[in-house]
């Protein structure tokens, strides 16, 4: 591990002044359209303060073990233009989406892991800016404390909290998401000014988390495409879902033209069978819904929800079997969180905007869920959809305990 993150006079002092300007810019953008609450700064500033003592205590400690990954990126910063060309075209990808953050790191990799957790909490600001403004442009009440909840929520997200510290690319893929998830409500809510240049930013930030997360970035605009039917359809627009509905099947024309070209197969359950069987033998024993059946309709919605349930609350014995389920303790504490997180939710989804977040949390499960096939790479994978959840979560435990106390 000291290989990889070194420490010196400098990158400790370094590292110091990171973290102020960090917390700087964090307040800056919590700011941003709100006056700032002091519960606010403190959620934030003991969410920063733990994401970068684990890092820290790891660093000593070495309970968590480095994937593989981590050691590409670092020798990139430590030497971009000698070792970028080094490693593969994903690694290669990611570095180059974070030429400047990697730059900005000035060879020292511990730095990178600090501007990995301003990413994280941007894009946790911005969700939640996203939670608040979607919520009151349906006149839904929300408490003026919901921001520092969701913050010190966040803290303690148990997957955030040991992947989001590290080198990864799940800090940049939170920032992008939720930049797009403020923007995409920014549009939807407002007609005022600059929506042309607010729709460009949108579109880039986009194409940038779908280069990070390829089927992050599908599945986004898969849900966005279904909630735009839905809405024009609930409004009486015919027009837009008719050219909706020939776009759709155009491109899935065009897909499968292109699939059948270059691999000779075509899209479809039979497809999603042989992938995840071809998985088998890769992940052993810890891949899962290998052997699923989908060989007719009915077979086939069985699976997707099965294979759905597990990818929400792996490593959780669904379809896995529990003797191998239960060695995964990260990965078990984490589903553990999101069971519990979510029984408030069971009882307060009547208004709209909440009926829409879920909406969208669904398709950004469902649709990873079908090629997910390793124990776990669900709890990393599923990041996007549960950060969206976050402020659903605080919110609704907000409203449940609020409740609560009121019948006392």
């Amino acid at each position: 591990m000291e290989k990889i993150f070194e420490f010196d006079f400098l990158s400790i002092l370094i590292s110091t002044l990171y973290f102020g300007l960090i917390m700087s810019l964090l307040i800056l953008l919590l700011s941003y359209g709100n006056k700032v609450k002091k519960n606010a700064v403190s959620s934030l500033f003991i969410g920063v303060t733990l994401y970068y003592a684990f890092f820290l205590l790891n660093h000593v400690v070495s309970f968590k073990s480095i994937p593989p990954d981590s050691i590409y990126y670092a020798n990139i910063i430590k030497d971009y233009w000698n070792n970028y060309d080094s490693w593969s075209e994903g690694v290669r990808l990611y570095a180059l989406i974070n030429f400047i953050p990697f730059q900005l790191s000035l060879k020292y990799p511990v730095l990178f892991v600090l501007i990995n957790i301003f990413f994280f909490y941007s894009g946790i600001i911005f969700i939640g800016k996203s939670f608040m403004k979607l919520m009151t442009f349906y006149q839904v009440s929300v408490s003026n404390n919901f921001m520092a909840h969701l913050l010190l929520y966040a803290a303690f997200y148990p997957s955030a909290f040991i992947i989001v510290p590290s080198l990864l690319r799940e800090g940049s893929m939170i920032f992008f998401f939720g930049l797009c998830t403020f923007l995409l409500t920014d549009l939807y809510t407002q007609r005022g000014q600059h929506k042309r240049i607010k729709l460009y930013i949108f579109l880039s930030a986009l194409v940038l988390l779908t280069l990070i997360r390829p089927i992050g970035g599908v599945s986004y605009m898969v849900a966005i495409f279904l909630f735009y039917l839905w809405d024009f359809w609930k409004k009486g627009k015919l027009k837009p879902i008719i050219i909706g509905l020939f776009s759709l099947g155009l491109f899935i024309f065009l897909i499968n033209f292109i699939v059948d070209s270059f691999y000779n197969m075509s899209f479809s359950f039979s497809w999603i069978a042989q992938y995840r069987a071809s998985h088998a033998e890769l992940f052993g024993a810890e891949a899962y819904g290998t052997q699923l059946d989908w060989t007719g309709f009915l077979s086939s919605m069985k699976s997707s929800i099965l294979l759905f349930l597990q990818y929400l609350f792996s490593p959780f014995p669904i379809i896995i079997p529990s003797e191998i389920a239960f060695q995964k303790i990260i990965p078990t504490i984490d589903a553990s969180f999101i069971l519990i997180s979510m029984a408030p939710v069971i009882f307060i989804t009547k208004t709209r905007p909440l009926k829409m977040i879920l909406f969208f949390c669904f398709i950004l499960l469902l649709i990873p869920a079908m090629f997910e096939t390793h124990i776990s790479g669900a709890y990393r994978h599923r990041m996007n959809a549960i950060v969206l959840l976050l402020p659903v979560f605080a919110y609704t435990m907000n409203k449940a305990l609020f409740n609560l106390t009121k019948r006392k």
